[in-house]
């Protein structure tokens, strides 16, 4: 398992050093300092960019750190909220602890990184394994997050290991097109060479020690019915990494949740349509927050506490490289 786990993060940190080559937006969260701060046992990375609205903390992926957040996502979020990037332990500048790492220890380090900007509540938006740590923290902290969007990501670690392992098997260009569908990396081949890239590519120790906490993690599945804040499910139809099934079998699960797919979307969908991604998470984020300020968010998202799930699973169309929203 280790011996995957390293090959991934070898051909991760050689795809990040490929992207890091390209020409970065002047916005690029790349370009942007970055500060540090004591968590428990661990240093880590953080970018406060400002804002109106309530704080919007971004937990990013396996393997990646937070300069691999799209500028212009990040940009249109910014409008609207005090949004707060992070690198996971051992991703940024600071070495990690030693010993293994856990899913519900970065949970805890997000709620420490909160906690030390004297944050009593915010949004939170995790991505792929990011989306795991925000379920965690959730659950775990619920009077700290308001509400919850949840990008490509799971509820079990079923059937993930064997696509982190064929992502290890993949040489660098061909893992950076399979983030995306086949259709979409051939007609855009200019946005595949502007990907953000890292300015620190990642210690493959440390990715490893994820691989393993992956491996490891238990799941939420059977306490998502606990989650007591909005949550919004956004997803890729085309995503082989986190199927759409899967967030399906979430919105099942949570009371009153928003399920919301990207025709023609893959894993790194964040890089196809960053507008319409933003998009639906600011106006998520706006509707919570007024139906939380009323006191009835259940209601106003689920009716009696069901799922808001589209009879074929599709609210959002995404055609073109970077078009405008719609909505059938």
């Amino acid at each position: 398992m280790r011996r995957s786990a390293l090959r991934t993060a070898l051909c991760l940190w050689l795809l990040l050093a490929l992207c890091a080559c390209a020409a970065r937006n002047a916005d690029s969260p790349a370009l942007l300092p970055r500060t540090s701060v004591r968590v428990g046992d661990a240093v880590l990375d953080y970018r406060d960019l400002g804002g109106p609205g309530r704080p919007l903390l971004l937990i990013t992926g396996y393997a990646v750190t937070m300069d691999m957040w799209d500028p212009v996502f990040v940009r249109q979020l910014a409008g609207d909220h005090r949004v707060i990037l992070m690198d996971n332990r051992g991703m940024g500048t600071a070495k990690a602890p030693d010993g293994p790492i856990s899913i519900g220890q970065m949970a805890q380090d997000a709620i420490g990184l909160l906690e030390a900007l004297g944050i009593a509540k915010a949004d939170v938006l995790g991505w792929s394994m990011g989306g795991i740590i925000a379920q965690e923290m959730a659950l775990a902290r619920p009077d700290l997050v308001g509400a919850l969007a949840l990008c490509g990501t799971m509820s079990d670690s079923s059937g993930l290991m064997p696509v982190l392992d064929r992502m290890a098997a993949m040489p660098p260009e061909e893992l950076k097109r399979a983030m995306f569908p086949k259709a979409w990396a051939a007609a855009n081949p200019k946005a595949l060479s502007d990907l953000p890239g890292s300015a620190r590519p990642p210690d493959p120790d440390v990715v490893a020690r994820q691989y393993a906490a992956l491996g490891q993690w238990r799941g939420t599945l059977r306490n998502l019915p606990d989650l007591r804040c909005p949550v919004l499910l956004l997803g890729g139809a085309e995503d082989w990494v986190s199927p759409p099934e899967k967030l399906q079998r979430m919105a099942r699960a949570i009371p009153g949740a928003r399920l919301e797919l990207l025709i023609g979307a893959g894993h790194w969908m964040m890089h196809q349509y960053p507008q319409q991604m933003a998009q639906a998470v600011n106006e998520f984020l706006a509707l919570s927050a007024a139906a939380q300020t009323a006191g009835a968010w259940s209601g106003f998202f689920g009716g009696d506490h069901l799922p808001r799930v589209p009879a074929h699973g599709l609210t959002l169309a995404a055609q073109g490289e970077r078009p405008g929203s719609a909505r059938p």
